[in-house]
């Protein structure tokens, strides 16, 4: 199967075909399966591409290991702290402030 790709189509380099003949020789012995996977189910895309919308939250909620309905809790969490933090680097810098006189 491997022979098929001795010499290399235009456009690759010699390293690709090699490559390719390494999985092509894998796949007919049956160490390697390779399957379809739709653009729309890559999770890869999640850090490769600017997503919006469904898709963005669909891959966000899948790579946090999050459901729908522990979205709300995420936030309100997330507010409290970005809160208590705004706080905080406040009284820091009142207290530098403070400290300089």
């Amino acid at each position: 199967m491997g022979s098929d790709l001795a010499v290399s189509p235009p456009g690759t380099s010699t390293s690709d075909t090699t490559l390719s003949q390494i999985i092509t020789d894998r796949v007919a012995n049956g160490e390697v399966s390779i399957e379809y996977c739709p653009t729309g189910d890559m999770v890869g895309d999640f850090h490769t591409k600017s997503l919006q919308g469904s898709q963005f939250c669909r891959f966000r909620d899948i790579i946090l290991g999050i459901e729908k309905s522990d979205i709300a809790a995420y936030n309100t969490r997330a507010r409290q702290y970005l809160k208590t933090r705004k706080e905080k680097q406040h009284e820091e810098l009142l207290g530098v402030c403070w400290n300089l006189n």
